[in-house]
């Protein structure tokens, strides 16, 4: 799979293969870190990529892919009520215990 992106995206821009694809590793390394992608051991079938060949002149400069992560906002969101969660599940109010 890794093999079919990087010729796709080697036809259309006009960077080294090699560099597109430590490009593209990089970024695939940074998602599973994340845990935004897993692994998938099961690929079926898996329909070629189609893509319409570039002359060099064509093709522009390929920018390497950044995951830009945002956590400017993880302690707003952590004061929100649902995550006081008991084993009962949610919502369950928490109540100041009485003396």
């Amino acid at each position: 799979m890794l093999g079919s992106i990087v010729e796709y995206m080697a036809q259309r821009y006009q960077d080294p293969k090699l560099e597109i694809r430590a490009s593209i590793v990089g970024l695939i390394s940074e998602l599973l870190e994340e845990e935004l992608i897993v692994p998938c051991t099961d690929l079926g079938s898996v329909a070629p990529v189609e893509s319409e060949v570039l002359s060099r002149e064509g093709r522009t400069e390929f920018q390497r892919p950044v995951l830009r992560k945002f956590t400017d906002m993880q302690e707003l969101l952590i004061l929100d009520p649902i995550h006081e969660v008991d084993e009962a599940g949610w919502p369950n109010k928490k109540y100041p215990s009485s003396v």
